[in-house]
């Protein structure tokens, strides 16, 4: 095992296209760390140079102690799964799982021993003699990932593996990777355009968006404390209410509707709130904003509503399941100040404790 070291990594393609833009990451000894970001982003891009398939154009990797720039990928002491499972379909589950091993000149008996430890952890005892083909989507993936941990790396390497599995396999395969990892403990960077794979896989989670980072952080702080517009939209299903607003010196005010916040700003910003953090009510409440219902939809565990300001913005909100509304009610929101969040115009970068001095306890708690 080791720590991954990633300082100012560039890739440019020809043309003058940067794939990847001077990304740094420090991964530690047994970190889980989860790349996440839109396609094209540059998350498989820059996993496949921390494992040797793609060159280096500015910056260096480091495995361990070691950079490993110029190393050959079979020399990085790193073990690879990807998402088409890459299994040989000639061979049987053990030979799939120990060919690496034994292509490295590794002792017969050694390879037996690492290969019977894997098939117990992943459960494949029962089918080391069938053929890829015998095996469902979800045991070809154990396999792939029997084959990565015999080799006993210093750090997995996962490029979207579950990308071709159904919703239910996944979610499964979800759970069995996280128990796995941290089973063996060993150093993963983990690739995926799911954010909630990223969201329950990772113990941190980096946002990346057109080659560069847009946030490192816990699951839980992109989540609440999104460094930006585009991480506090990707991050979150649905996502975060994006407002645009004008701040006149005591609020911030709507285009061409009320004012739903209290502030001393001055200037155009724009305003964020989950859905879950939306108060609303059929009844008027202390600092609610009048709005009309449009749209409701039922996901059984609770509902997603659309409503509408004067002046037309509309706000998505979450309810618990049986919260019933008349179509023709009129409804009002509340916009909690701790669960506000103020990012500039321009650049949409967040705006740090914005709204601190409105409910300085609450804020605080809230971080």
């Amino acid at each position: 095992m080791a720590s991954v070291r990633i300082e100012e990594i560039s890739k440019v393609y020809a043309g003058g296209v940067r794939a990847v833009d001077r990304v740094s990451i420090d991964i530690a000894d047994g970190e889980f760390i989860v790349l996440v970001g839109p396609s094209g982003c540059g998350k498989s891009t820059l996993l496949r140079m921390v494992a040797g398939l793609e060159t280096v154009t500015e910056g260096a990797i480091a495995i361990g102690e070691r950079i490993v720039n110029e190393v050959d990928p079979a020399d990085r002491d790193i073990a690879m799964v990807f998402q088409n499972y890459a299994l040989y379909p000639h061979m049987s589950v053990r030979q799939n799982m120990a060919y690496g091993l034994k292509n490295r000149g590794m002792d017969r008996a050694e390879i037996a021993r690492r290969v019977a430890e894997a098939a117990g952890i992943l459960h494949l005892g029962d089918y080391l003699e069938r053929k890829p083909r015998q095996l469902s989507g979800g045991q070809r993936q154990r396999v792939a990932m029997g084959r990565a941990i015999v080799r006993e790396p210093a750090c997995f390497l996962f490029d979207e593996p579950l990308s071709n599995l159904d919703a239910k396999l996944r979610i499964e395969m979800r759970s069995e990777i996280k128990q796995l990892q941290k089973r063996l403990g060993t150093t993963s960077i983990y690739v995926t355009h799911d954010q909630l794979e990223a969201m329950t896989l990772a113990d941190r989670v980096v946002v990346l968006n057109g080659g560069r980072v847009e946030q490192i952080g816990t699951p839980r702080e992109v989540y609440h404390r999104p460094a930006s517009v585009f991480v506090a939209q990707f991050i979150g299903a649905p996502p975060m209410n994006i407002l645009p607003v004008t701040g006149n010196g005591t609020g911030l005010r709507l285009p061409d509707g009320p004012i739903v916040a209290r502030s001393d700003r001055l200037g155009a910003f724009r305003l964020g709130i989950r859905p879950e953090d939306v108060t609303l009510a059929t009844a008027p409440l202390p600092e609610g904003i009048p709005v009309s219902l449009v749209h409701r939809e039922d996901l059984g565990s609770h509902n997603i509503v659309t409503v509408r300001f004067d002046g037309g913005t509309e706000l998505r909100l979450a309810t618990p399941f049986g919260y019933t509304l008349e179509e023709s009610a009129r409804l009002f929101v509340c916009l909690p100040h701790h669960r506000l969040h103020l990012f500039d115009a321009e650049n949409g970068r967040v705006i740090r404790d914005a709204f601190a001095q409105a409910q300085p306890a609450a804020q605080e708690a809230y971080v």
